[in-house]
């Protein structure tokens, strides 16, 4: 069970690691033409400016935002390359009604980032290239607003509102978010025959919270917040073979690494920050409140790809996975009973796991311009939750690997659809089915926490796109996503639904764009969330969720070698909540936010 009062969102982002960027895969899509001789450049920038317009909150000189990104992109001989660098800079926000929001604690507004993009590609010979990517984002925040407390007094459940007071942290880090990505490739096109893909990736991430949780007479007995970080480091061995004229053999291996670092909870003095009335806040302690651990997979593959005749093309594989999770000895911060461990440290252990697993696709076209697909496959890991299990450990605990928690999860995917790309229209449809004996989903608790639940489960939807252009002017489309979750928590054959904070409500868009003239176009966009009630029905969500449409709109003017663009965001000043909102905000008011109301931004791009 987690306890600590954070934003579900965010402790999957705090106990879990970031998904890799996996640039390396990219990088294999890299051209395999060589680079032309003669020199290409192309440079663009774009300076930016948002404004809220929105109640009686109208361009608010302290809801302005700023941004400034610069592109380059060239080729030079035996080299293409492309460099990205951009900034913002974020102030406060304001819901519809005009109200100042309160700093979230991974929100973006108040706030400096910085992303930089970099990648290479090196022609070694006609058949030989490098590929070189790196990107780093960092986002430094500022505690300008925090919640009203007075306003969260009143009876009944509030939306949170803000009021400004500027924290000053002092003794430990900023808050902020940190990632860093590399990857290098190498690909060999005519190896005996063969085309031969060799790469490698790093990620490095960390977090610092913003938000001050003041717990006193809580759980945790002070005021608190959390930090941690994580390593990733792989690699992947890929030989392509054509074996017949219309058969290719795919296989090779891969490695990666995850390092977690401990999930820390920091304790700041009370007594300063109540004499500086919540503008100092001076961290006197630490603690441990997940240790680190790390986690490992390596994987051996083959498949065949067999282009059986034009319209039929027939895909199916076979994989590996060895699977590893070491966590060293440890001292929890609390047993089983919430209360603060004094027991002996809990030894460590490495366990390890491994199973076969297989994929089959076909593809076959009914027409030239129509086709349908079916795919089976299966994915081995450990759902990795922060096992929260560590943080309240019974005495008599120990990591082993029958224990339920730590047990990997085996899912089947199933999907079948219908592409069809015509003169006019394009259009997809498709369903999925998949299951788990073993899945991993959290579930809300009566106490406002939530828990891991691993049970049997089962997910299904059905996802549909199309566009059509009926004239050369005219553009139009929509997409619809549902799906359905549910588990078997106490086993006993009767499934019910899953959370929303696993499962989306329903979803529906569609837009419209006219090229009004020929230098001046204009789209219309259109996002519905429908309401939710089968969490709710089931008790895996504390309550029934709202839906809500948001409306966008969008203009761009064509101006020699540059363009101007109007975006308005939120067209109708809808006042509403997102998904995540609702949930962490039922217990928790503080967190019980709106979204961002009606912003006006005007970019300028130009191409030199």
């Amino acid at each position: 069970m987690l306890l600590i009062a954070t934003p579900v969102a965010a402790l999957v982002t705090a106990t879990a690691l970031p998904v890799a960027m996996h640039m390396a895969q990219a990088n294999q899509a890299a051209p395999t033409t060589q680079a032309q001789s003669q020199n290409n450049f192309t440079a663009i920038t774009e300076i930016g400016v948002t404004a809220p317009i929105s109640g009686r909150t109208v361009l608010e000189a302290e809801g302005f935002d700023y941004s400034l990104r610069q592109y380059f992109a060239g080729t030079a001989k035996n080299l293409n390359y492309r460099f990205d660098i951009s900034t913002r800079f974020n102030n406060s926000i304001f819901d519809a009604q005009g109200n100042l929001l309160p700093n979230g604690s991974f929100g973006s507004d108040d706030s400096t980032q910085l992303d930089a993009f970099g990648s290479a590609n090196i022609y070694l010979s006609k058949t030989e290239r490098l590929q070189f990517t790196f990107r780093t984002v960092q986002q430094f925040d500022r505690v300008n607003v925090v919640p009203d407390e007075d306003l969260l007094q009143t009876p009944e459940r509030q939306q949170a509102q803000g009021i400004r007071r500027r924290v000053t942290i002092r003794n430990t880090d900023p808050p902020g978010t940190a990632s860093t990505d590399l990857s290098v490739g190498y690909t060999n096109d005519n190896v005996a025959g063969s085309v031969v893909s060799l790469s490698s990736y790093y990620s490095q991430s960390r977090y610092v919270e913003r938000s001050l949780l003041d717990d006193r007479n809580g759980f945790f007995d002070g005021i608190i917040r959390t930090g941690s970080g994580s390593e990733l480091i792989g690699g992947q061995l890929q030989v392509e073979t054509p074996l017949l004229n219309r058969v290719r053999l795919r296989w090779g291996a891969d490695y990666e690494h995850q390092a977690k670092n401990a999930l820390q909870l920091e304790f700041f003095n009370e007594q300063i920050y109540d004499l500086s009335n919540g503008q100092v806040a001076q961290k006197t302690s630490e603690a441990t409140y997940v240790p680190p651990y790390e986690l490992e997979s390596l994987g051996v593959f083959a498949s065949v790809d067999w282009q059986i005749n034009d319209r039929i093309q027939l895909s199916g594989g076979i994989r590996h996975n060895w699977l590893q999770l070491q966590i060293d000895d440890y001292i929890p911060l609390y047993d089983s009973d919430f209360n603060r461990y004094n027991g002996t440290a809990i030894a460590g252990s490495v366990l390890q796991f491994n199973d076969l697993l297989f994929n089959v696709s076909l593809v076959y076209k009914l027409t030239p311009t129509l086709q349908l697909y079916t795919q089976f496959s299966q994915d081995f890991f450990i759902a990795d939750y922060g096992f929260s299990i560590l943080s309240y450990s019974p005495r008599d605990f120990s990591i082993d690997p029958e224990l339920t928690l730590f047990q990997p999860q085996k899912v089947n995917y199933y999907q079948i659809g219908l592409q069809g790309n015509w003169q006019q229209v394009q259009a997809s449809l498709s369903a999925f089915y998949n299951e788990s004996n073993l899945g991993a989903a959290y579930t809300t608790l009566p106490s406002g926490g939530v828990e891991l639940v691993r049970a049997p489960q089962r997910n299904y939807g059905i996802e549909a796109a199309i566009d059509w252009q009926p004239s050369t002017n005219w553009q139009l489309g929509g997409t619809l996503s549902y799906s359905f979750g549910e588990n078997d928590a106490d086993q006993d054959g009767n499934y019910l639904a899953l959370s929303s904070y696993e499962i989306f409500p329903v979803t529906l868009s569609a837009y419209i764009e006219n090229q009004t003239l020929p230098n001046w176009r204009n789209r219309l966009q259109l996002s519905q969330v429908n309401n939710r009630h089968a969490g709710f029905q089931a008790g895996s969500d504390p309550l029934s969720i709202d839906g809500y449409t948001v409306v966008n709109f969008s203009s761009t003017l064509n101006m020699g070698q540059g363009e101007l663009t109007l975006d308005i965001q939120n067209l109708l000043n809808e006042q509403y909540q997102t998904v995540n909102s609702q949930l962490d905000g039922f217990t928790d008011e503080t967190l019980n936010l709106p979204a961002r109301g009606r912003t006006v931004s005007l970019t300028y791009r130009i191409r030199w």
